[in-house]
């Protein structure tokens, strides 16, 4: 009796023989099998949903949406224009686009966004972020996002430091630390650093690049790299009300992707915004409304085969009409 019952596994190991033994006699031995092999089932069902939802996530990840700590929808601002702002990062979005930009805030910004991406259940992202001018030292910035449902999450939180080196010249970085989990497979981070520098030709033309995780940051003990990115734009603005952008992005064994958007102010309190992409190919569009230092913005991105992703945000920015032009 006892050979045949203990043949009965539990996670892949065999049942300790006391749990067989606690009901040797009658029908309690049975009792006590069946109720183990209720357990049993229970954490194996418990195991697979966990793995199958981790996998989805992941194929979902890597084929359809983002991998892991690839750019996430940072604004709703960006995002109407195509997500084209390496050239034109005048605000505290440039921790996300290019750094080098903090340095144009005239003074304390604040911005909160929030996006269910592509309508996808449980992949919801959130970004906080402040910014603020220190006297001698440029601008700082500091950021916290958070992405991913409770078997998959994704943590960064980064430190940003915009500077002037010369008359319109400017350059900035960011240190990143960035934290995975994965339920059932533990969890690990890694240190990212970017770098981005912003010529301001003149208050109407602006040229970027940047480059994103340069040091070459690892997660999974090595055997997985994150993205590389290396980015250049310009910013033209033609006529009162109107502002142009127009990013070039490269990530490392991808094709290389551009980004065009455009910013139209209709009225003293609302902006109308609209931009393309390649490589996927979508359009955007998107619309601010502010009343005094508070903005809201929206962005609609569409997909070629998911529902479209809607990008809500809403800032603070003090100073905002007037943006530096120092070193």
């Amino acid at each position: 009796m006892l050979s045949e019952t203990s043949k009965i596994r539990r996670g892949g190991k065999s049942l300790p023989d006391c749990v067989i033994q606690a009901g040797a006699s009658g029908g309690k031995t049975k009792k006590s099998v069946q109720s183990a092999e209720c357990r049993v089932q229970r954490k194996t069902i418990t195991k697979w949903s966990i793995f199958l939802l981790t996998h989805l996530l992941t194929y979902s990840l890597s084929h359809c949406l983002y991998g892991a700590f690839e750019t996430k929808p940072p604004a709703g601002r960006t995002l109407g224009m195509g997500g084209a702002f390496v050239g034109f990062s005048n605000d505290i979005n440039a921790i996300d686009y290019n750094p080098a930009g903090l340095r144009l805030i005239p003074a304390f910004q604040f911005s909160s966004t929030y996006s269910n991406i592509y309508s996808v259940a449980g992949l919801n992202y959130s970004q906080v972020k402040f910014a603020f001018p220190v006297r001698g030292c440029g601008s700082t910035g500091i950021l916290y996002s958070d992405f991913g449902p409770s078997e998959y999450k994704e943590q960064v939180f980064i430190f940003s430091h915009g500077f002037g080196i010369s008359k319109g010249i400017m350059f900035g970085y960011n240190i990143k630390s960035m934290c995975i989990k994965i339920s059932e497979y533990g969890d690990d981070s890694a240190l990212g650093l970017d770098i981005g520098a912003l010529a301001q030709i003149s208050e109407d033309f602006m040229f970027g690049v940047s480059a994103k995780n340069i040091n070459e940051p690892e997660i999974s003990r090595g055997h997985e790299k994150l993205t590389e990115e290396f980015l250049t734009g310009f910013f033209y603005r033609p006529l009162a009300g109107l502002n142009l952008a127009f990013d070039i992005e490269k990530v490392l064994d991808k094709p290389v992707a551009l980004h065009m958007g455009a910013e139209f102010r209709l009225t003293g309190f609302f902006m109308f915004r609209t931009g393309l992409q390649t490589n996927p190919s979508q359009y955007t569009l998107g619309m601010g409304v502010n009343y005094e230092k508070i903005y809201m913005d929206y962005a609609y991105v569409s997909h070629a085969t998911l529902d479209g992703m809607h990008i809500f945000s809403l800032s603070v920015k003090y100073g905002g009409k007037k943006e530096r032009k120092k070193k």
